[in-house]
């Protein structure tokens, strides 16, 4: 089973990172990898042996909501705003800035989304999990997910576009 928990490792340790960057943040990604296989190895006893990628994602997808409400808890019993990220100002030939800034407003978008809305779009586009699998992963039905899935393209096309005319309207 060690042999099989380390494939596991290295077959999606990046996925959960990439999800988990998206979800909390780059700051708490790497703890977040690390906190998701140790809660999956303390419960690979319960584990049903099927679909193991949406088995960690969905402890992946526990690990962080973990982090943001302890994020919330601690923002207020600081009383302040909490401290953003900056975007990176790396400038490098035409394209490759095109490509960042493309990035940069589709992220900027995803932040402002429901996390439920942020989660199914980064697990079925990002990571390119099935349908079923990140139902499994979210604790979803097939339906429920599809509903979402809907909404969530919806309203990240919407905040695109609102970004375009802010983008535009400021200068």
């Amino acid at each position: 089973m060690r042999e099989t928990f380390a494939s596991w490792y290295h077959l999606w340790a990046d996925d959960i990172y990439t999800y988990l960057s998206l979800a909390v943040g780059s700051d708490l990604a790497e703890d977040g990898v690390q906190e998701t296989f140790l809660r999956a190895w303390a419960a690979i006893g319960r584990f049903s042996g099927t679909h193991p990628r949406a088995w960690l994602f969905r402890i992946a997808h526990n690990v962080g909501v973990d982090y943001t409400r302890a994020r919330r808890t601690a923002q207020r019993a600081c009383a302040g705003p909490g401290a953003g990220t900056a975007p990176d100002g790396h400038s490098g030939p035409e394209a490759d800035l095109v490509q960042e800034e493309s990035i940069a407003r589709i992220v900027h978008a995803m932040t402002s989304l429901r996390p439920s809305h942020r989660d199914v779009l980064v697990l079925t586009g990002v990571l390119g999990l099935s349908a079923r699998d990140a139902a499994s992963a979210l604790g979803w039905s097939l339906p429920q997910l599809y509903v979402i899935r809907h909404r969530a393209r919806k309203m990240l096309a919407s905040q695109l576009t609102a970004l375009d005319g802010r983008t535009e309207g400021g200068q």
